[in-house]
């Protein structure tokens, strides 16, 4: 709600300055009679594309590059594509066997590969995002072709190694479809020394990080860790996560439930539990006498069973509490990403505000300035002009006077000396 409340405030601002910019413009043209006009209007427009900026500013903020944000989103889908393909090829290995040993290497691969693929796409930094799933899809298809995994799947060893080498090659034409020609020569070497250099060594999929070796590569190339983005931004990439862990998590912890039931043994306690029953039907038919022996290896071996699901589902719940706790540290992060940019945007805008606001006031103090000073001048103009027309006034009045003397003068003169 204090965020919302904040949001609201935000919007409120530019309608402030458009009302703050059209009150200055209408004192302008009262005061002045029409005379600067074309000044106010200039200053109303001004404070119009200013408005328009922030209204701009407001609702951009410092988003990334186009490019960088189709990074982001390509990146992603291939983690989930990848996750999928290893998920379906799992399952067909899982089928196509009766070796116990099989089947819980194709349960541990595809968890593996789920929590792996997500990690590495969900890296703050597009770039790094990239290279990591891309490593990623390197070190598994060597794990399984020349490493530990090589015999994973005994029979169905092919079948894994046809899906890996089809993901490394969609990694790479991704790499080169989104990175520059220099780029994805420099990071390909990255990424292979790195798989030479970091093997896995398990089905787990357990891997070093790649971000150390990352950072200064990129500086080499300019790219350094990118920001969090504008808020719009920022809620869709965590909108983007929590899709990621909704969709992927309840597979995994039903995977590794199946994990852990195949592995304890439960599972193949069930099916003697199975073969007890039946076993004691017959019993029932043919030996009236050997039913209570029966039930008694059954209660027996029911217990025992019950005893290994408690342990085992005690050991389940510890794995969910880790698993919640990366979840709520990880939520922890977004929050204080999206903060950050809120804060960071609250702060320019208002420093953006407060230079327009000075910018609007000097320009309205420059046009009252001008505005005195031109009546000033027209006044003293004015008073020239009747001082002028004043003088002249006078020059005439004695001028006709002195002609009307000096003619009256020379006629009495004439009628003398006549």
């Amino acid at each position: 709600m204090k965020h919302a409340r904040a949001w609201v405030s935000r919007l409120q601002l530019p309608a402030l300055a458009a009302a703050l910019a059209t009150s200055v413009a209408g004192c302008v043209n009262i005061g002045t009679g029409g005379k600067v006009d074309a000044a106010a209007t200039s200053v109303k427009t001004a404070a119009d594309a200013a408005t328009a900026g922030v209204e701009r500013f407001a609702s951009q903020g410092e988003p990334l590059p186009p490019q960088e944000l189709r990074m982001r989103v390509e990146t992603r889908q291939f983690a989930a594509d990848f996750a999928a393909a290893v998920r379906r090829t799992a399952d067909a290995i899982a089928a196509g066997s009766d070796d116990e040993n099989v089947r819980i290497n194709a349960l541990r691969w595809k968890i593996g590969a789920s929590e792996q693929a997500r990690r590495a796409a969900l890296r703050l930094d597009p770039q790094l995002a990239l290279v990591d799933v891309w490593s990623l899809a390197l070190q598994m298809d060597a794990f399984l072709r020349t490493g530990g995994g090589a015999n994973a799947f005994k029979a169905q060893q092919a079948i894994a190694l046809e899906t890996s080498a089809a993901l490394v090659n969609s990694a790479n034409s991704l790499a080169a479809r989104l990175l520059t020609d220099d780029a994805f020569r420099r990071y390909g070497e990255l990424v292979r020394d790195f798989t030479s250099a970091e093997p896995m060594t398990g089905l787990g999929m357990q891997r070093a990080p790649i971000a150390d070796r990352w950072r200064p590569v990129a500086a080499e190339l300019g790219a350094p860790l990118k920001t969090v983005g504008s808020v719009p931004e920022v809620i869709a990439d965590a909108s983007d996560r929590l899709d990621a862990y909704g969709q992927q998590m309840p597979d995994e912890l039903r995977w590794r439930g199946d994990l852990y039931m195949t592995e304890s043994g439960f599972a193949g306690s069930i099916r003697g539990l199975d073969a007890q029953v039946a076993r004691l039907s017959d019993i029932a038919a043919e030996r009236s006498d050997q039913i209570a022996a029966a039930a008694a290896e059954v209660r027996t071996d029911t217990l025992g069973t019950i005893a290994l699901f408690d342990r085992r589902w005690g050991e389940t719940l510890g794995t969910l509490r880790v698993e919640r706790q990366a979840l709520a540290e990880d939520f922890a992060e977004t929050r204080d990403r999206f903060d950050l940019a809120v804060q960071r945007e609250r702060e320019a805008l208002a420093k953006l505000i407060a230079a327009e606001r000075l910018a609007i006031t000097a320009d309205a103090e420059r046009i009252s300035k001008d505005l005195t000073e031109m009546a000033v001048q027209r006044a003293k103009e004015f008073l020239r002009e009747v001082a002028i027309y004043g003088y002249l006034t006078v020059l005439l009045f004695v001028g006709i006077g002195f002609g009307a003397g000096l003619v009256i003068g020379r006629a009495r003169a004439a009628r003398r000396g006549g």
